[in-house]
Parts: structure tokens; sequence; C-alpha cells
């Protein structure tokens, strides 16, 4: 087959499995899994190839999420898509249940869920500002099994399905050859779906969604050629209330009932983030990254609103998380890079 012909199959089957991701996210709320508490570690192959490391190097698009002082890097224009896959295993105990989804679990059902996005940044020759808009699904969560109490004894289907898509319009400025600062306004669509079951109440709160925005603002600094600093922050989401006229509750031993309902307070959190690279030898680049998240204010707890029903909180009592990462990715050719991380 033609070496070119060959391409642009390969490249119509990327942009399809690509187009398939978003599709899922326009359709109903797959969620979008994350490998650090509800938002993902990384945004795009390269940052996820190196755990994540990616604010002092920003060189793709994807630095609208990481730091957005990063696409001024970027020469004339660039436009970066894929579409990630994530595969994720519960496991979940209590005294009256026990589940495990992980491939030696005895509840083993292989499944996955799309992480697709899009980003375009343009930096004309001889301006210092550099601009771009991207689309990203930054975070979320899900999970699904049977779970049984004392008033539900023969079970009832709990899940969860939670995505973040950020819209990012961004735009940054090289202060000097050294030093640029950037800023991104972040715009978020989440869709949720929520069945619980709380002692004698079971609850669904279906095809739920909400709006936000928030910021982030970052600086690079390459005081020699080959070292690269680079601190960020990103905002609060500020989501507005989830809701849905789809919304069932079922007290133990009576009918279900269709409610109006709402989930309060539910946000991503707060950031801060500090990353410093080097690139030791034309094909060798390393990084670390440190990352605060705010989760002890952002998600303290749940509160369920349905209409006509009193329902207490669920209190999380999440801890903030403390993210480090370590990469390095080797350039075997021009085409082919080789990434490590922990």
């Amino acid at each position: 087959m033609d070496r070119r012909k060959f391409a642009n199959r390969c490249f119509l089957l990327f942009v399809f499995i690509f187009l398939w991701g978003w599709m899922g996210y326009l359709g109903g709320p797959l969620p979008a899994h994350a490998t650090n508490a509800i938002e993902n570690v990384g945004t795009g192959g390269r940052s996820l190839g190196m755990g994540g490391v990616d604010i002092g190097i920003a060189t793709d698009t994807s630095a609208m999420v990481s730091n957005p002082a990063g696409i001024t890097q970027i020469k004339g224009g660039r436009v970066d898509f894929g579409n990630g896959l994530f595969f994720p295993w519960v496991r979940f105990e209590n005294k009256d249940n026990t589940f495990d989804s992980s491939d030696h679990g005895r509840d083993y059902e292989p499944f996955f869920f799309y992480l697709p996005e899009w980003g375009w940044v343009k930096h004309p020759s001889q301006s210092p500002f550099s601009w771009g808009v991207g689309l990203f699904a930054v975070g979320g969560g899900g999970s699904g099994f049977q779970l049984k109490n004392k008033f539900f004894p023969e079970g009832k289907r709990v899940e969860s399905k939670l995505a973040f898509i950020k819209f990012t319009p961004t735009v940054a400025y090289q202060i000097t050859p050294m030093l640029s600062a950037g800023l991104a306004l972040n715009i978020y669509y989440s869709p949720l779906k929520l069945k619980g079951l709380f002692g004698p109440v079971y609850l669904v709160v279906d095809k739920a969604d909400a709006w936000g925005g928030g910021y982030a603002l970052g600086v690079l600094y390459q005081p020699t050629e080959g070292l690269k600093m680079g601190i960020a922050y990103t905002s609060e989401s500020m989501l507005e209330d989830y809701e849905t006229d789809k919304g069932y509750i079922q007290i133990a031993g009576q009918a279900i009932q269709r409610r109006h309902a709402k989930v309060v307070d539910l946000q991503l959190p707060q950031k801060v983030g500090v990353g410093i690279s080097y690139q030791f030898t034309p094909k060798l680049l390393a990084g670390f990254d440190a990352e605060w998240q705010d989760y002890s204010h952002a998600l303290r707890k749940i509160v369920v609103e349905m209409e006509g029903f009193p329902i207490p909180p669920c209190n999380l009592e999440w801890k903030d998380s403390y993210h480090f990462a370590i990469g390095a990715e080797y350039k075997i050719t021009p085409e082919v890079i080789s990434k490590v991380s922990h």
C-alpha cells in the first residue's frame, strides 16, 4: 500500500476516534475519569506520558490547562487534538457489601471511557502576544455496582457519572526573551448522573448539568537555554447548582416518586503548582512538578435537594491533594518519543 494513502487512512481513523469521544459527551454524561481525586493528572499525550509533568515544559496547546504562559513558545500556529482512554478499577467494602472490579476481582467487566481534547494556538511572528482556544475533558469520576442494606435487602443499583469539560480562551505575553505570563478563562460544562442509597432512602438524579467559570494564571521563566521553571494557579470552578426534572426518590416500602432535583456546591478545587524542566541533550528532556489541590474546601460534602423531601447532606471530609511527579522523554527519532514517569 502507498505510504501516503496509509498515513491518510491512519489520520482519518484517529479523527473518527476523536470525534466519537466528543459524541459521548454530547449524547450523555459519560465520565472523564480522573487519576488524581476527580481531576486528571495531565492533559494530552505528552503530559500524561510524563506522569502529568508540564508546568515547566508547556510546549503544546495543552499549556492552556497546565500553564497558560507556555503558549508563547509556539511559533506561528499549532493545532492539537486527541482522545485518551481510561480504564477504571473500583473496590468497595462495608459490612453488607463487597465489590471489586479490578482484573483480579470477582466482578470484573472490562470497560473504558473517553478523554477527548482539542486546542488551537496562534503566535504571529514579531509579536510578543500569543492567543488560543481549547476544549478539554479535564476530570470527573464514575462507578457502578449493586448495594444493599437492611432497608433494601434485595439491593439497589448505585452509580455515579460525572465529567468536567473546559473551554479555555487564552492569551499570553512574552515580557522578555526569558519571561512570559499567561491568562486563561475557564468556561466549564459538567454533566452528572447519580444513584445513591442513603439508609432508608434511594434517590436518582438523572441528566443533571451545570455551567461555571474560572481562570488560570501562569508564569514561565527560562534563565538558561536548557532550564525552564514555571508556576501556575487555577481558580475553583465556580459551578452553578446541578439541576434536573428527572429526580426520583424511594423511601423503603414505598413507591418511587419523581421530583425536581438539585445537587449543590460540587466543584473542581483551586490549585497551585510549580514545575522545572531541563533539556539535557537535543533528545533528552526531564522535568518535575509539584501541585497542591484544595479538596478540603471544594468537596466537604454532597448536598442533594429533592423537592418535597428533606435529605441530610453526605459528609465527604476530603483532604487536600498533593501531587508530585517526575518524568523524562527521549526522542528516538523525530517521529518516535519514549517516555517514563513516576
